[in-house]
């Protein structure tokens, strides 16, 4: 764990390095990349590279909990006539507005910061695709040598 936590802080330095620099100048970052070992590129890539939370992921898992919520929902709305619940289903029933209630506050809360947040998380994603890429050039330029 230790271990894991020292190569976080690592390569979190050293991405706070490349972002730094790749604000100024492409061939310094270049340079900059080519001083690096290939354990320390890979580990740049990994940590530039989009989430793996996408969107088909995020599609599934809402269809698996529409139908856990409809059959929670038939269970403890009493059309089940075998399953004797108490009024635990109006608590539970509270939480989840309350909880969908905050929910819509934050969203509206974000909202109003405007449509610069989505450009500028394009901006960024295009500034990691290009880092991504001068690494996979880096490392494709070391593995021919090789």
């Amino acid at each position: 764990m230790k271990n894991d936590k020292q190569l976080f802080k690592e390569t979190k330095k050293a991405a706070d390095i490349v972002v730094s620099i790749s604000s100024k100048n492409d061939e310094k970052l270049l340079a900059y990349l080519a001083e690096q070992d290939s354990s320390v590129l890979s580990r740049l890539k990994v940590y530039f590279s989009n989430p793996t939370f996408t969107l088909p992921f995020y599609i599934k898992w809402t269809f698996v909990c529409s139908l856990l919520a409809a059959f929670i929902a038939t269970v403890f709305s009493g059309q089940v006539p075998f399953i004797q619940t108490e009024n635990y289903f109006l608590y539970v029933i509270a939480f989840l507005f309350f909880l969908s209630c905050l929910r819509l506050v934050i969203l509206l809360l974000i909202s109003r910061k405007g449509l610069i947040q989505p450009i500028l998380h394009f901006a960024k994603r295009a500034e990691y695709a290009k880092i991504i890429g001068m690494i996979d050039f880096i490392l494709d330029n070391k593995y021919k040598h090789i």
